[in-house]
């Protein structure tokens, strides 16, 4: 209906339109934007299919559904989904898009939903979702050949996560297991040059086969002291820094297999004296805030003996996170 219509296409539907017809807009690559009604509730098979320069679609809480490759090839650059059925290949070769976060109600990322979205570095994923598929053959997980995926967040409900769903993706990814989640599937990463991991205190066991595969693993948190660690050698992959309490059993695991160990601080022991006044306060908080924001001025104002002492929940690296635990033994005090 719209074949070569216009250098620069925008589309709007008004209310009430409940659904975008399958190939609706398939090869509009003169497509740059779409407004979709608080009404729409399904969006079909390839409706938007290889639209390549279309970067910028709304998506209503209304929407219950995105059909199979519905948004394939397009130039989304960022993604904030309502709790919905997800297609195969929804988003796949979204090479633009580099922010997903999923809402609650969706329970499944199917095969390919975002494979080879090669600028993606950060997913969001709700406490619904719990399965994420790899397609019929190895190289068609849900998330595979996202070159540049740094960070995953999962929440309580997931329980499978398919050998191959992070296939060839990221080369330093670091996975986080939100607090609610008890169990890490079997062959997880397997095939994932995965680099850091994080285990919440919900996380009751390790089994042997959970990361034994991750080849790739810099350093594995566990952070509940008494998780049940499968007491074989190979269960955490040998050259992997196991950070836990001094009174764990992530400490008697690197005991008996040698392995490098750092010892994880609880809330009353955090020490950030940052402006050398002899005490943690919120002046300290406002100081770690700055640096993170890169305001050159609090250098001047640091009094630290060690840049070691910035990163205060100990993971390598200095963002909001050690704010929060910060804040967080303040208030225990």
């Amino acid at each position: 209906a719209f074949r070569t219509t216009g250098e620069s296409l925008e589309i709007t539907f008004r209310e009430g339109v409940t659904a975008i017809p399958e190939t609706a807009f398939c090869d509009r690559s003169e497509l740059t934007k779409v407004v979709l009604p608080e009404t729409i509730t399904s969006i079909g098979k390839e409706a938007f299919l290889n639209c390549t320069a279309l970067s910028e679609c709304n998506m209503p809480a209304s929407l219950k559904e995105i059909g199979e490759s519905a948004f394939q090839n397009t130039g989304l650059t960022a993604l904030v989904l309502p709790g919905c059925t997800l297609g195969d290949s929804a988003f796949f070769c979204c090479s633009s898009l580099k922010t997903v976060e999923i809402g609650e109600g969706t329970e499944n990322i199917p095969g390919q939903c975002f494979r080879k979205c090669t600028a993606l570095e950060s997913v969001m994923l709700p406490d619904s979702v719990q399965k994420i598929e790899c397609g019929s053959y190895s190289d068609q997980g849900a998330f595979a050949d996202c070159l540049n995926l740094k960070t995953v967040s999962f929440g309580t409900g997931i329980s499978t996560i398919n050998t191959s769903s992070f296939r060839a993706s990221g080369d330093a990814m670091e996975a986080e297991f939100r607090e609610g989640v008890t169990t890490i599937p079997d062959h997880a990463f397997d095939k994932c040059d995965i680099s850091k991991l994080v285990l919440p205190k919900t996380v009751s066991a390790l089994s042997d086969q959970a990361v034994s595969n991750c080849e790739a693993l810099d350093c594995i948190c566990i952070q509940a002291p008494d998780c049940e660690i499968a007491d074989l050698e190979s269960t955490i992959p040998a050259d992997a820094l196991i950070c836990g309490y001094a009174e764990s059993s992530a400490k008697e695991f690197a005991d008996t297999y040698g392995r490098r160990f750092t010892v994880l601080r609880t809330d009353s022991e955090i020490i950030c004296d940052l402006n050398g006044d002899g005490k943690t306060t919120l002046v300290d908080a406002e100081l770690l805030i700055r640096f993170i924001a890169e305001d050159a001025d609090v250098l001047a104002e640091l009094k630290i003996d060690s840049p070691e002492m910035l990163d205060v929940n100990q993971d390598g690296l200095v963002t909001l996170k050690d704010v929060r635990m910060l804040l967080k033994s303040l208030k225990t005090e």
